[in-house]
């Protein structure tokens, strides 16, 4: 039991996503963390490995043959849990819990929403007094979460406050300043989906302005098994002249050394991201981003501050930013067979407006860095509104 005017404790409960880096390294002033990720016993951040595939498999499916949401055992001395991933902790202590998309609690099928079984079984669990605060990582998740619980969403709706993940940009910048060597305008793209995050259509448009600009490109990526022999057969078009394919797996301390700070503009004009936090990376090493109009995206890149927000003729998504299996389905076909030359021509006309003018380049940097450093995804800006919310411990 914690005696008055003692530190609060949290026990911050999540996989090795570099999206978690923050809550561990730079809590709120007053707030002791401890967490499953400081342990020597699991992963560290950004270590994906076969073991945690296969580990949350194995628990997923365990617990849909139940007809539960996720959920862990969680045995801590600290006052309060706070967990990622939608998460619930099976635990007497008051929690916290943190979801990227609506369905994070339905194991990611979307097609649960459809069940009033489950929906009542998923309040049952939020409505409890122990659960404390829902924080949907965007406003674009939040209206998610609304439209997929429907009149359930009201036993909630006090709950639910959208808390914008952050990036620790006393770690990665100071540790990697920002030293551009290249002579060349340079593009970068990190992505392990090359395809559903418009790869292809960057590609497409950097050999066009090839003719014209003196550009290099960098695309780190690995395409998921469904994809990769169609990459292994684009790959062959590529000239390797003007655009680097990298596909073994590269260190974060090596992404931000050798990569984001010898860039120019980041381009990620995606098709099925729920929040791409590689963004706020790049954004730490002052680069412009271009981005697509998909779900968050557009929360955090405005179009013509920080960079710009391409329309997308295709996504995952529905309209209410939800992921059935019907829209899946028609979407996998989409980015295969669908002429997506719009897009790759919009990103011809805003990398060469960029390239054209170096101080609006500059400038849309700019922003970017204050963004991550004293804006909505810095660390002092999550604090102060997670501190508010860790203050509900009673």
């Amino acid at each position: 039991m914690r005696i008055r005017g003692q530190m609060k404790s949290i026990y911050f409960w999540g996989g090795p996503h570099p999206i978690n880096e923050s809550y561990i390294s730079s809590p709120p002033d007053g707030i002791r963390i401890k967490s499953n990720l400081s342990s020597p016993n699991f992963f560290k951040v950004g270590e994906y490995t076969q073991r945690h595939t296969v580990l949350k498999t194995i628990a997923t499916s365990g617990l849909k043959t139940l007809g539960l949401p996720r959920m862990a055992w969680i045995k801590t001395d600290c006052d309060a849990i706070h967990t990622n991933g939608g998460v619930i902790p099976l635990s007497n202590h008051p929690y916290f819990v943190t979801i990227e998309h609506a369905s994070s609690f339905f194991h990611l099928d979307d097609d649960l929403f459809e069940s009033d079984r489950w929906k009542k079984t998923l309040i049952s669990f939020l409505q409890k007094k122990r659960c404390k605060k829902i924080l949907p990582y965007s406003e674009a998740t939040r209206s998610a979460l609304e439209y997929g619980l429907g009149k359930y969403y009201e036993k909630i709706r006090e709950k639910v406050e959208v808390l914008y993940p952050a990036i620790d940009a006393k770690i990665h910048f100071k540790k990697y300043p920002r030293i551009k060597n290249r002579e060349s305008f340079h593009i970068l793209f990190v992505s392990r989906h090359f395809f559903d995050d418009g790869g292809r259509e960057l590609v497409e448009a950097c050999k066009i302005l090839s003719l014209k600009y003196d550009i290099s490109v960098d695309i780190i990526t690995n395409p998921p098994p469904h994809h990769q022999q169609l990459f292994e057969e684009y790959k062959k078009k590529i000239n390797s002249d003007v655009v680097k394919i990298q596909t073994s797996s590269i260190a974060r301390e090596i992404l931000f050394r050798d990569y984001y700070s010898q860039s120019d503009l980041f381009v990620l004009p995606s098709y099925i991201h729920f929040f791409g936090y590689v963004m706020l990376e790049a954004m730490l090493y002052q680069l412009p981003v271009i981005t697509s109009d998909v779900y968050a995206m557009p929360e955090i890149i405005k179009d013509g501050l920080n960079g710009f927000v391409v329309s997308s003729p295709i996504s995952c998504f529905s309209k209410e930013n939800l992921k059935p299996s019907s829209k899946i389905k028609s979407y996998k076909n989409e980015i295969i067979k669908r002429d997506l030359t719009p897009v790759t021509n919009t990103l011809v006309m805003k990398i060469e407006e960029l390239i054209s003018n170096p101080k609006m380049c500059e400038k849309m940097g700019d922003e970017s860095f204050h963004m991550v450093t004293k804006g909505k995804f810095s660390t002092e800006y999550r604090n102060h509104q997670l501190k508010s919310i860790y203050e509900l411990i009673e």
